[in-house]
């Protein structure tokens, strides 16, 4: 007596809501009378000569030799006593009413007469090589004070001179590299910062790669050294005052300045300093590794609130052996398909009434604090916004008409359109910029930056930035080592200036022009006719988990903050309607 049982495995091609298989009934459905072993090996049957795309190339190749050979290839595999016959069928669908008709186009079995009913139906989707599915997520974009959007950079700090520390399971080079396979797909622009040399071009403003995307302003800087950050020697060496200590104070400037998100994705922040050229430097057995300490994160902090670096230490922090996801993290996992670890460690985490003495705000939160919201945060964004321009800052357009002026750090004002315009021909052999200024306390520091391309990117060099005196002086700023002077940049340059040191005293800027000396001829001095004010912010990122860095918490964190949409993607379809049945019958007693 024969008893044959029938697998039928459907591979499905879909384009949109056109096949649907749901829609599949017009193909008889087999009664289930395999055993379990059948189905498995009928499984690895049809997985085996779809290996390589074997079986989805031939059912859509125009080559009859290509079908052939699937043919003959399941003829091969198949076990003594076993029946096969496979169908290709191609779907069309009719335009008035919707309604799918299935017509074969291709055939083959190893038995000629009808095939026995009774079988179970096992399906298997595959998609045609004829498809392509490019997905293009929408990038990371940075606002301005001015509601201006402009694409972000991601600079990932992979210093192959300096060290990284507290990154178990990671090279600091391989945890760079993974960050950049992770998170470039999310930015328009996405540079390795590959030497110290490089991340002291970074920290003036000098863009380091020839992307011509690339911008500095508003920039998000992702440090995978764990708690070690990379020190340039150029900082010691130009930076009057300044020592391996301080350096974190320096970072914390610059991250207002430029409008910075710096990320910390594991321990403790700036805890050490690293260069290999400082082989004196010995921490935990690593040449050229420094413990700067709790002071670190605390001389960093001060320097985006503005403050010196003084040298005290922060709260202590706190440990938590599990942290729980917030429930906006856990939508944000679902809506990007990232998944972390189910439970996380925290070790270094510090309390929010901490954070807010150094006048940051909580931004965005990825674990719940403890014991209350006042409590330790072990991963969260913090952020200064300073809004407002100075007071009367038209009046340092011209010479001896008053003087603008403010007594808020972080407020800056724009001065450009400065009237230079050279031809290509001429040559430029040195760039100054004039401030006359004061301050109300002898000691307040102003920030000087320039632009060359409409306010793109903000570059800023030796000489910046400047300690006033207490009565009004003259002050040239040479700044001709900045950038590479050419007719275009000097004609479209802009000046900025911050207010950078702490407190409510007064800084006062009477005037701010701008002298070029052209090769072969006499000097040009020219005055500013337009100003603006603008708005200074520094962010800061800190995952304060346990040794091990979570690239997935530290994406969600950047994806839960700027909200780009879900990925769209673009489709070229062609010969994407048919279906394959295979059907497999066993010959045997019952």
């Amino acid at each position: 007596m024969l008893r044959t049982t029938e697998a039928i495995f459907m591979v499905v091609i879909t384009f949109g809501v056109l096949l649907a298989v749901t829609n599949f009934a017009i193909i008889p459905t087999p009664r289930v009378s395999s055993s379990i072993g059948l189905q498995e090996s009928a499984s690895k049957i049809v997985r085996n000569i779809d290996e390589d795309k074997f079986l989805t190339s031939a059912v859509f190749s125009d080559d009859a030799d290509d079908w052939g050979n699937v043919v003959k290839t399941i003829k091969d595999s198949i076990a003594p006593g076993l029946l096969f016959k496979i169908t290709a069928y191609e779907i069309d669908e009719n335009e008035g009413t919707g309604v799918l008709s299935y017509n074969p186009v291709l055939e083959g079995s190893n038995f000629s007469g009808a095939f026995p009913s009774g079988s179970v139906s096992v399906s298997y989707t595959v998609t045609s090589p004829e498809v392509t599915v490019t997905p293009t997520p929408e990038k990371v974009a940075y606002e301005d004070a001015g509601g201006t959007q402009s694409s972000t950079t991601l600079y990932i700090l992979k210093c192959s001179d300096a060290r990284g520390w507290w990154i178990t399971g990671f090279t600091s080079d391989s945890l760079a590299d993974d960050c950049y396979r992770q998170m470039s797909p999310y930015f328009k622009t996405t540079v390795m910062v590959t030497s110290t040399t490089d991340f002291w071009k970074l920290l003036n403003g000098v863009r380091i790669s020839a992307d011509p995307n690339e911008r500095v302003e508003g920039a998000i800087i992702l440090n995978t050294l764990g708690e070690c950050v990379p020190i340039p020697t150029a900082y010691i060496s130009q930076i009057p005052g300044a020592s391996k200590d301080n350096f974190s104070n320096y970072i914390g400037k610059r991250v207002a300045t430029f409008d910075w998100e710096w990320i910390s994705i594991v321990g403790y922040p700036f805890y050490y300093v690293s260069n290999t050229a400082y082989t004196l430097d010995s921490a935990w057995g690593i040449i050229g590794l420094k413990d700067i300490g709790p002071k670190g994160l605390e001389g960093f902090l001060d320097g985006i609130k503005g403050d010196n670096y003084d040298g005290s230490n922060p709260d202590a922090y706190g440990m938590n052996p599990t942290v729980e996801y917030t429930d906006l993290l856990k939508d944000y996992m679902n809506y990007y398909g990232i998944y972390p670890a189910l439970s996380q460690s925290a070790t270094r985490a510090f309390t929010k009434t901490y954070f807010e003495s150094k006048q940051l705000s909580l931004i965005t939160n990825f674990f719940k604090p403890w014991p209350d919201d006042n409590g330790y945060y072990a991963g969260a964004v913090w952020s200064r916004i300073i809004n407002g321009p100075w007071t009367d800052g038209d009046k340092a357009l011209a010479d001896e008409a008053g003087s603008a002026s403010t007594t808020i750090n972080g407020y800056y004002q724009t001065f450009y359109n400065y009237g230079f315009t050279l031809d290509t021909s001429k040559t430029l052999t040195k760039v100054e910029v004039r401030l006359d200024a004061s301050a109300s306390v002898a000691g307040e520091q102003v920030t000087v930056q320039l632009s060359t391309d409409g306010g793109v990117n903000w570059i800023m060099g030796t000489g910046s930035p400047l300690t006033l005196t207490a009565t009004m002086n003259t002050y040239w700023l040479d700044v001709t080592s900045w950038t590479s002077w050419t007719p275009a940049k000097i004609n479209d340059v802009r000046v900025r200036v911050t207010k950078t040191s702490s407190g409510t005293n007064t800084v006062n800027l009477d005037w701010i022009p701008i002298k070029a000396t052209i090769q072969g001829s006499t000097a040009q001095t020219k005055s500013p006719s337009k100003t603006k004010g603008g708005t200074t912010r520094g962010s800061f990122m800190a995952l304060g988990l346990a040794r091990t860095p979570n690239l997935k918490v530290a994406m969600l964190g950047i994806l839960a903050q700027y909200k780009p949409s879900i990925y769209r993607a673009d489709f070229t379809v062609k010969g994407t309607t048919r279906v394959i049945v295979l059907q497999l019958g066993q010959i045997g007693a019952e």
